[in-house]
């Protein structure tokens, strides 16, 4: 097993909050001891934890340290709860100029370490990396594989549509993460996305790399695009806040962009003014250019774009076919959201009338034209539709009371059975 030392090598930051299970911290840790480049330590921030809970990490630790071959790991105590406050007491203590994020309920796999720290050296304009990283269910089964953009360029801007990279992934230079002021303190949600945010707006790069190198679990059985109401908030605040100070483009760089457009109303299926417009993008992010390609996204979407519409499209017809064989005679859509939206859209698809929305989050609110109902209103007899690619497996464990007053609810992709 290879070691850096001393001021170059790395150190873990994992922290432990209330409610995490002794197995996932000790899979987690035995992850790092199973690296093929060896951390200094494992900083284990428990974070808030009741005494019960600390003695639990304690004798986790206490086993894994016993079994040896890996980091040294001590664990630091906090009494208040705070996963940025936890990080920061972190990025102080930690010693080395790598700090690597894990979190307590995840899996990093063995050359995670060392292929990440091979970049970092490569480059040294990155001031950290992150990986591709697969999306795992509490079953056990593999949901998603989610890949970053690789190159420094072009995770720059696409952070500015979201946060494409897993906080548990990244590899840090702890220098440039004090440099830019840490976390912020006052966030309880998407405290790493404002970071990553707050160090591009300084001009630092953040970069990934391909391999799949680190295992997201979900949480409470809701998909990694599922997100609480608070989460949503603070991640929506991060990002609208760097929209706002995100640079125009000056006169050779908006003429740039107008040409490609324009060309693009010229061409059959926009001529790849996609593929142009994150090519002007990565060699300089303007407000005009992001702006540009969203727009160039919805006139002209991708080929694999429409193979997705094309199969969902398919799925709603084959389902919705077994429907009407069970008699169904029209359909309430569960969910208010985008796919909703994209359903209504191919109404034909359905081959019935559509009944109505419901959606727990919305009931009373007026969405997709439709006043939402609440499922409670729902009675015997009546079909609906799961409408959703990410929430399903929540919204189906949702229905259960409503099927069990007889209502048909429908699966769309996991089970066509109703």
């Amino acid at each position: 097993m290879a070691r850096i030392g001393g001021e170059s090598g790395i150190t873990v930051l994992l922290p432990v909050g209330p409610g995490t299970g002794a197995a996932a911290l000790r899979s987690a840790l035995e992850s790092m001891r199973g690296q093929t480049l060896a951390a200094e330590r494992v900083l284990v921030l428990a974070n808030g934890l009741s005494r019960g809970e600390a003695g639990v990490v304690g004798d986790v630790v206490a086993s894994s340290a016993a079994e040896g071959g890996g980091a040294g790991i001590e664990v630091v105590e906090l009494e208040r709860a705070g996963l940025a406050g936890a990080l920061n007491v972190g990025l102080k203590r930690a010693g080395t100029a790598l700090v690597a994020r894990m979190d307590a309920d995840d899996y990093s796999f063995p050359r995670r370490l060392e292929v990440q720290a091979a970049r970092l050296r490569d480059e040294a304009g990155l001031a950290g990396v992150g990986c591709a990283w697969e999306v795992v269910g509490a079953d056990g089964v593999t949901r998603a594989v989610m890949r970053p953009p690789t190159d420094g360029g072009r995770l720059g801007w696409t952070l500015l549509l979201g946060n494409a990279v897993a906080h548990g992934s990244m590899l840090l230079r702890r220098g440039a993460v004090l440099e830019a002021g840490g976390y912020d303190e006052s966030l309880t949600r998407a405290q790493d996305y404002e970071l990553w945010l707050r160090m591009t707006r300084r001009g630092l790069r953040l970069g990934a790399v391909g391999e799949v190198l680190y295992r997201y679990v979900e949480r409470s059985g809701v998909g990694v695009g599922a997100s609480s109401s608070a989460q949503a908030e603070a991640a929506s605040a991060a990002m609208i806040g760097a929209w706002a100070d995100f640079p125009a483009a000056d006169e050779g760089a908006r003429r740039e962009v107008m040409q490609v457009v324009a060309g693009a109303w010229q061409a059959e299926n926009g001529g790849g003014v996609v593929e142009r417009l994150e090519a002007l993008l990565d060699a300089g992010a303007t407000r005009e250019g992001l702006m540009a390609l969203l727009w160039a996204r919805d006139k002209f979407p991708t080929g694999p774009r429409r193979a997705v519409e094309a199969g969902r499209r398919a799925r709603v017809r084959e389902v919705a076919g077994r429907m009407r064989e069970a008699g169904a005679m029209r359909v309430w859509l569960w969910g208010a959201g985008e796919h909703t939206r994209r359903v209504l859209e191919d109404g034909e698809d359905l081959g019935m009338a559509v009944a109505g929305v419901v959606d727990d989050a919305w009931a009373g609110a007026s969405r997709l034209g439709y006043v939402v109902a609440a499922p409670s209103t729902l009675v015997e007899g009546e079909h609906v539709l799961l409408s959703s690619d990410w929430y399903e497996g929540a919204m189906w464990e949702s229905s259960r009371g409503v099927r069990e007053r007889g209502v048909r609810v429908w699966r769309l992709y996991e089970s066509a059975g109703g």
